[in-house]
């Protein structure tokens, strides 16, 4: 809200709203089923107790399975059903259920393929019918990359290593409708405030630090409060190049090896002899 007065004057009315539905005052007992099999059993009299959460194995919900909540008494029950699942199918393709998503890889330097060391652009474009509000967007990278977070000082001039023409960095421009961007060990997520119809292309930036052939699990969108909206890109995979060595770079490796090994022996016989008088 605009000010703390606006603020407060919501709060109050929340809390009005919410004791015409004797929230104050809950007095019920509820059961959790699925299929017909009881998972829990409980009762409700006091408004800040905890409901415990209710954690049932991937491996009981079956194609067509039932969940079934049941409540006697007074007072609002509310539920939340939650699936944590990582995607493993090598072969997953794209879904829409209300957003399309595609997922690119490009080198950031505009060379066609990708070696160990260059920096990769991301980009997530998420196609969708109508303005929608409050989404999030969650990415994995490959194992060959890693994300590049510029918020720290070692990835402030990042691009192409060229030094800054400035003493102070430039950040990288966010679109208008991004609120947070949180980098993680393997990736990003993205809030976004809205998504406006049509098509948005949403990008971060990665460096590649391994060589050989990866796998990458779907990019997904949703939206926060009705996670029944979402889109998932299909698994891609990536291929990283390691880095060639020019072969008068090998003549040059292979004589300061040698000049290396050279002035260690020299420099153990010298010892030696010194040892011995």
């Amino acid at each position: 809200f605009g000010n703390t007065f606006a603020t407060s004057q919501a709060i109050k009315a929340i809390v009005e709203f919410s004791k015409s539905f004797k929230e104050n005052n809950p007095d019920f007992s509820y059961t959790v089923s699925l299929d017909g099999k009881q998972l829990a059993q409980s009762s409700v009299s006091d408004i800040q107790a905890e409901i415990p959460v209710i954690k049932m194995p991937l491996s009981e919900v079956k194609s067509g399975s039932t969940l079934q909540i049941s409540q006697n008494g007074t007072g609002q029950l509310y539920s939340n059903f939650e699936v944590a699942a990582y995607n493993v199918n090598r072969k997953a393709t794209a879904l829409d259920q209300g957003f399309s998503v595609r997922r690119t890889y490009e080198n950031a330097g505009n060379k066609k393929d990708i070696q160990v060391g260059d920096i990769v652009n991301v980009k997530i474009t998420v196609t969708g019918q109508v303005q929608k509000y409050y989404a999030v967007l969650k990415d994995e990278l490959p194992a060959g990359l890693v994300p590049i977070n510029t918020v720290l000082n070692n990835e402030e001039y990042f691009i192409f290593d060229e030094p800054p023409s400035s003493p102070e960095p430039t950040p990288e421009p966010r679109p208008f409708d991004v609120t947070d961007t949180e980098i993680t060990e393997n990736g990003m997520i993205l809030s976004i405030h809205q998504i406006n119809s049509g098509t948005s292309t949403f990008s971060y930036k990665a460096r590649a630090v391994s060589s050989g052939k990866f796998m990458a699990p779907p990019a997904q969108v949703e939206l926060m409060y009705n996670p029944k909206v979402y889109g998932r890109s299909g698994t891609d995979s990536l291929e990283i190049q390691g880095v060639q060595v020019e072969p008068s770079n090998k003549i040059l490796l292979v004589g300061s090896a040698v000049l290396v090994l050279s002035a260690l022996i020299a420099g153990f016989v010298i010892r030696r002899r010194q040892l011995t008088k």
